[in-house]
């Protein structure tokens, strides 16, 4: 069984961020897991300093970021992403893990949406055929 991943912490991606003051940029984001980016970053010196002035405004959403797309903000739990490719009958089971329980409105909602994914699907399609 493999390990639930690790909590990024804010605090740890400032400390990372200033290293940039001797010349070594990004790191903080690869700590976050952006790893391309961090290279951009280090490569560019920070983007010429403007992208590391950014980070000290976006680094607590990147981190919120990392830790939700990486499942450790729900504890290492199955991440809502791997649910579909589960199996219906454990599926179900699990969901109760991943998120609460989803409402009539929240289907209502997500069917709203799937509608209108399909219409603009559709507009694109008959622009290209023109």
């Amino acid at each position: 069984m493999s390990t639930p991943p690790e909590k990024k912490e804010v605090a740890i991606g400032y400390l990372l961020w200033t290293l940039s003051f001797v010349g070594v940029c990004g790191v903080q984001r690869m700590y976050l897991g952006q790893v391309g980016y961090g290279i951009a970053l280090l490569f560019t010196l920070g983007f010429c300093g403007i992208g590391q002035l950014l980070d000290l405004l976006l680094l607590p959403e990147a981190v919120n970021h990392a830790n939700r797309s990486s499942g450790a903000s729900n504890g290492g739990s199955i991440p809502a992403a791997s649910v579909s490719a589960v199996p219906a009958a454990t599926s179900r089971a699990r969901a109760s893990e991943v998120s609460p329980v989803v409402s009539a409105a929240d289907d209502d909602e997500l069917g709203d949406l799937l509608k209108a994914a399909e219409a603009s699907v559709d507009r694109a399609r008959q622009t290209q055929e023109e």
